[in-house]
């Protein structure tokens, strides 16, 4: 995964430190063949920046006092050209300074300063390139990987955040699995210096929901897409402006990005994964044929998820929900299309997200708030009274205090004359920037360069100016490529397993069509359930069901069973035997709990490879199919 990571100490950094810290560096950061590590030192600091990627982007520079490490691409407001390494280490200031430029793009940068003998460190406004931080013995460390700060054998888990895990699949505050550990958090700067640290949040532009959406904001939409598609296609490494993969699923964002490159004249390869019969694949594939654009069907076999779930915790770090872990399967395997890959992550976040608040444009302040704190819901359903017999009572009262927390803190920022702008950017950025972004860009970074268009500040500040009530189920982005891109509207969408026609006046479509397909799912499930798991047929409408995995393949039974059973696991003293198997034994005779047995089993194994030391894979970078066969007993 491409990186910086910095060492910082006012009173001077010695020598035994600054060694200590590049064989770290050389030990746990640089992992594939194609990696660049680039590193630095002065008086106060020693810093690294490693990238693998097709961008030549990010590094170290020196100017003078200044050290800077860089991993990502920045550029400038407005004029969108592209900031370099000496520009960022000789001028312009530290982040968050007067002097400083507005930055948009995805990246991580720490700034030390020998002759002030302070440090800043920034991070993007999507927190697509998670930093992390800790103080230890005098010195600041910054790392953009978790695993580089733990100190196996002495690092604790902080409970609050094992306890947003397993009801939130997230944790949407700013400390990090590790006690002690903080994690930057979106359009931050951490300044620190030999009195104090101050964390800084940056300016956001004012919302104000007030501007329709008509023929005008549909043409803003259409340059601002093709702005940052060219800035790409002229990136150092983007050989011959072209030579993009791209996710591109059944949904809308996608094909929108798709489309978009296409225009601009970028050469294109769509891959799409998931299982054998799978509605998302089929509805990529028929897209792809549409658009002219080669794909490529990376199909999944849920019965090797023991051979590639360690890895995946390793890379992601936890950063990734559970559900959408099955990406990370055909990745490890090296069966994903090289180059860098363009994806729609978070159109639907920045320009379509609202359905859940419309009912409170309108609403009193006091209704707005108490609205608000409903729509704080669990991701993680778990069985009434299961969550106390499987969880020891410190983490059990951890998860049941998550949800207050996340309340006060929603509650902190509506106050009791919050308007629905404030009530949107809450949703944005706990649910989008803590959750979403650095979920799915977890999956996607260890391996190469992330373009994603609507990870963008420009389209941010457009986004915040549009109405509404005009942004309903995606209707903007429909009327976008309705307009704009030729036979946009040839093959259904898909979302949530229903197929959509392509169109923005469909009343009623969506839930009608869902809740056929639910009462469906609600007789398959009771059928599995009534027969103990032995009916479990194949859900292939969307993603894929890691609960059917367990139930079909006695392998995959045998990994999760054998971890979560095991006396290293039971030996901790946060998780109880009865209540898990009850858990498991639930799982097997077809219940709808693999949210929470695979939330409890991704805890598991961070804790082991952060705390313990253990099950760190000894060779991450080779792919699987290139690896010698599993043995049995590793099943």
């Amino acid at each position: 995964m491409a990186g910086i990571f910095a060492l910082f100490d006012p009173r001077g950094l010695k020598a035994h430190r600054r060694e200590a810290f590049h064989r770290r560096v050389r030990t746990l950061a640089c992992r594939l063949p194609s990696d660049r590590l680039e590193t630095g030192d002065n008086e106060v600091a020693a810093v690294a920046a490693v990238h693998h990627g097709h961008f030549a982007s990010g590094g170290v520079a020196i100017a003078g006092p200044i050290l800077v490490a860089v991993s990502g691409t920045c550029w400038r407001a407005g004029s969108g050209t592209l900031e370099t390494l000496p520009e960022m280490a000789g001028s312009g200031g530290a982040p968050g300074s007067r002097e400083a430029p507005d930055r948009h793009g995805v990246f991580g940068l720490a700034r030390a300063d020998a002759a002030a003998a302070t440090l800043a460190v920034q991070s993007d406004r999507f927190g697509a390139h998670v930093l992390y931080w800790r103080q230890h013995e005098g010195t600041t460390q910054v790392s953009s990987e978790l695993r580089f700060l733990a100190e196996p054998g002495d690092d604790r888990p902080d409970l609050e955040v094992l306890g947003d895990l397993l009801r939130f699949a997230f944790s949407p505050g700013d400390h990090a699995l590790l006690a002690g550990v903080r994690r930057l958090p979106a359009h931050h700067v951490l300044f620190v210096d030999a009195g104090s640290h101050r964390l800084v949040a940056l300016p956001r532009e004012a919302a104000t929901h007030d501007r329709p959406v008509d023929e005008a904001v549909i043409r803003e939409l259409d340059r601002l897409v093709a702005m940052g598609m060219r800035r790409h296609r002229l990136l150092p490494g983007a050989s011959g402006g072209g030579a993009f993969s791209i996710a591109l699923s059944g949904g809308l964002d996608s094909r929108l990005v798709a489309g978009a490159a296409l225009r601009q004249g970028l050469s294109l390869r769509a891959f799409t994964a998931g299982e054998s019969g799978s509605l998302e694949v089929a509805t990529a594939a028929r897209v792809a044929e549409i658009l002219g654009v080669p794909h490529q069907r990376v199909l999944i076999d849920g019965s090797s998820m023991p051979d590639w779930f360690t890895r995946a915790v390793w890379f992601t770090e936890g950063r990734t929900g559970i559900d959408h872990m099955h990406y990370l399967g055909p990745a490890l395997a090296g069966a994903l299309p090289e180059g860098p890959q363009l994806n729609g992550l978070i159109g639907e976040g920045v320009m379509g997200g609202y359905e859940e608040c419309l009912n409170l444009i309108d609403a009193a302040p006091d209704d707005r708030l108490r609205a608000s704190r409903d729509a704080v819901k669990d991701t993680i359903w778990w069985p009434a009274g299961r969550a106390r017999q499987a969880l020891a009572p410190p983490l059990a009262e951890a998860m049941d205090a998550s949800r207050e927390r996340v309340l006060d803190a929603q509650q902190r920022r509506l106050w009791r004359a919050g308007s629905f702008a404030d009530t949107v950017s809450f949703t944005f950025e706990t649910v989008t920037v803590g959750f979403r972004v650095p979920n799915l860009v977890s999956q996607v970074t260890p391996w190469t360069d992330i373009v994603s268009p609507f990870l963008d500040g420009e389209i941010l500040a457009f986004a915040r100016t549009l109405a509404p009530g005009n942004l309903a189920d995606r209707s903007l982005q429909i009327r976008w490529g309705l307009d704009c891109m030729p036979n946009f509207d040839a093959a259904p969408r898909l979302k949530d397993g229903v197929l959509i026609p392509v169109r923005a006046d469909i009343p009623r479509y969506y839930d009608q069509a869902i809740g056929r397909l639910w009462r469906r799912r609600r007789v398959r499930r009771i059928l599995c359930r009534l027969s103990g798991g032995r009916i479990n047929p194949p859900e292939t409408s969307s993603f894929p069901y890691f609960g059917q995995w367990y139930r079909r393949w006695p392998q995959v039974r045998r990994y999760v069973d054998g971890i979560l059973l095991s006396e290293q696991t039971l030996d901790r003293g946060l998780w109880r035997r009865e209540g898990l198997a009850s858990l498991l034994g639930d799982l097997r005779r077809g219940r709808e709990v693999w949210p929470a047995v695979g939330t409890v089993l991704l805890c598991e194994m961070l804790l082991r490879q952060m705390c313990d030391g253990t099950d760190r894979p000894a060779d991450p970078v080779t792919p699987l199919l290139a690896a010698p066969p599993r043995g049995a007993g590793a099943a």
